[in-house]
């Protein structure tokens, strides 16, 4: 079973039994050290006090060995809620099973109790992630996606996934395989209408074409999302919740578009509103400050089919060749994308691919039949650099022949600049959308009438709103307010050693290889803490590489041992750069670093692991 390691036992002696503890010693307790003097123990993340022994681990594979059928499991998840520690609430039951994935699943709950009708929330959904477990393959469970969710509910929009009830963390049931280990949930508003990847499917295969209505009211709500993320609030009065930094969901595609009821309020006239979703890989990224390195990190985050252009700026990246602005020609001679940064514009981008796909009916979009063009259609086409299309884009927007009017075509066009900074901006694209809807509405007599309420937010008790003891991640709700880290300058540390030689040495397990010394610099990340005063001080990490055997074990695996100089201001990544540069044996982008149990991500810097000095380095 899982147990806490907490208190940590005394290391056993040569006779594998723990050291009996010496004698007292009179008068010894009042030469004791202050307590002020001891270390400070380094901030610990959900899952990092956990270890699966080794009886739960054949347990696992016992059980997945018996090959139980996955629909008797999905039904034994949903039944076990009544064994959580953190229940969904009496009266509520498990209906079924929305999706499952890699790391997780998600069910639909449904209040049959009396007061059901006294309910404004009636139904919901459960997404439980496995955090650390015999299954864990990778991800921080659903951390990030809480605290974003949790940041962008005070917007109090219908555009945005409702998060309630905040992050639970508890041991799993053990009904399916990622149920085996430490589980952490979240309770989101139930939508209805699925996604829009199910939305889409009546006019793929009929075929039929989507009407320019539905696509206006689509791309509106889904802009409304976008200026939600990037300004905190649908209000533009108010003030952006984060000066400095734009949040990049990087993951926008049809299956993370949720539909939910339909409304009777003047913005959506019964229509259902489209949310966005799963802020599982959100990332907030600084304004200014982006270089190589730093698109680097994010390059390989999201879907591949929705990767951005600013994630594939590099020659050698493996889309690279896939996408019409690749090449050494558009990659150095005559550059397709100016300056690439990523921002809001990434959220742009991804939103006119969706939307693109919905006006030539393709889910996932297929580069193959894409190539840059350069339009003139309206002045930002004509002065952005060039967009990318079909050959059906390319016919309509130089004879203005279509089943959809110009503006829509143009607005999808710009959206898929590929410059960042040339495309629409949130705010932009939210009031065009706006205009666009009304456009269609007034033609076909939709907003005749009375006016209709304004939508209102469903109103909760405060239970399911208020994080509680059983959030682990409750402290850390209040102080996601985005601190910038002033440049870290780079000059010279007084005392500080020469950097040594480049001609390092690397040996077996126990013996250390010095390597050059990390200077940071103003274009890094910023952290999500801020470093200590000492961002300079050089001192020692100690990285244990271990390598896998390769090819048939005719190259074998094995540990290496380094010895790393580096101040707290530098950052993962470039801690991997330095192992590839030394020839450690794994590439710096196959590289996972351990910091005991927690995955230390590209973008952290060192100081954010206080007390650390031992790390593991990981092929994956």
């Amino acid at each position: 079973m899982m147990k806490s390691t907490s208190q940590v036992a005394p290391a056993p002696n040569a006779g594998g039994l723990p050291p009996l503890p010496p004698a007292p010693v009179p008068g010894a307790l009042a030469n004791a050290p202050s307590l002020t003097n001891l270390p400070i123990l380094p901030p610990s993340s959900p899952g990092d006090d956990w270890v699966i022994d080794f009886e739960e681990v054949q347990a696992y594979k016992k059980a997945k060995a018996a090959g139980v059928d996955r629909g008797i499991q999905q039904k034994n998840w949903l039944a076990s809620e009544v064994n959580w520690k953190y229940r969904v609430g009496k009266g509520w039951r498990g209906k079924r099973v929305l999706g499952v994935g890699g790391q997780g699943i998600v069910g639909h709950w449904t209040n049959e109790g009396s007061d059901r009708d006294q309910k404004s929330v009636k139904d919901l959904a459960v997404k439980q992630v496995l955090r650390f477990g015999p299954g864990y393959k990778w991800g921080d469970g659903l951390e990030t996606e809480a605290r974003w969710l949790s940041m962008l509910a005070r917007a109090k929009t219908p555009h945005i996934i409702r998060m309630y009830k905040h992050m639970f963390e508890e041991e799993g049931q053990k009904t399916f395989d990622q149920d085996w280990g430490l589980v952490q949930r979240i309770y989101l508003e139930f939508c209805a209408g699925g996604d829009l990847v199910s939305w889409m499917s009546k006019y793929i295969n009929n075929p039929r074409n989507v009407s320019e209505d539905d696509l206006w009211f689509i791309f509106q709500c889904l802009a409304r999302g976008l200026f939600v993320i990037h300004h905190g609030s649908e209000d533009r009065s108010t003030e952006k919740y984060m000066p400095g930094a734009e949040l990049v969901h990087f993951d926008l595609k049809p299956e993370n578009i949720l539909i939910g009821d339909q409304t009777l309020d003047n913005e959506h006239r019964n229509q259902p509103p489209y949310k966005i979703s799963d802020f599982g890989l959100a990332s907030k990224v600084p304004i200014d400050g982006q270089d190589a390195a730093f698109l680097r990190q994010s390059e390989y985050r999201g879907t591949p089919p929705w990767f951005a252009p600013e994630q594939i700026t590099r020659l050698g990246h493996p889309f690279a060749s896939q996408r019409p602005w690749g090449g050494l020609f558009n990659t150095f001679i005559n550059p397709a994308i100016r300056d690439p940064k990523y921002g809001s514009a990434t959220n742009v981008w991804q939103i006119g691919v969706i939307m693109q796909g919905m006006m030539r009916r393709r889910r996932i979009p297929d580069w193959k039949t894409f190539t840059m063009y350069q339009s003139t259609a309206t002045e930002r086409l004509a002065t952005g650099g060039k967009t990318v299309g079909m050959d059906i884009d390319i016919d309509q927007d130089l004879n203005n022949r279509s089943m959809y009017s110009r503006s829509l075509r143009n607005l999808i066009a710009e959206c898929l600049l590929l410059t960042p900074a040339n495309r629409p901006s949130p705010g932009e694209l939210m009031r065009r959308t706006a205009d666009g809807a009304s456009r269609v509405q007034m033609s076909m007599g939709q907003i005749l009438g009375p006016p209709l309420p304004q939508w209102q937010e469903p109103v909760v008790s405060a239970e399911w709103l208020q994080p509680n003891a059983g959030d682990p991640l409750a402290a850390a709700f209040g102080a996601l307010e985005v601190k910038r880290r002033p440049p870290v300058k780079t000059q010279p540390v007084p005392n500080a050693p020469p950097a040594p030689t480049a001609q390092a040495t690397t040996t077996q397990a126990g013996q250390a290889a010095q390597v050059g010394a990390a200077q940071p610099t103003a274009t890094q990340a910023s952290p999500a803490r801020p470093l200590p005063a000492n961002a300079n001080t050089i001192r020692t990490l100690r990285v244990i590489v271990q390598t896998k055997p390769k090819y048939g074990g005719i190259v074998a695996g094995g540990h290496k041992t380094f010895a790393l100089r580096v101040t707290p201001a530098t950052t993962v990544v470039q801690v991997k750069d330095m192992l590839e540069r030394q020839r450690c044996g794994i590439k710096a982008t196959s590289m996972n670093l351990m910091a005991g149990r927690t995955l230390m991500k590209n973008f952290q810097a060192l100081g954010e692991f206080a007390g650390v000095d031992n790390v593991r380095a990981m092929e994956y």
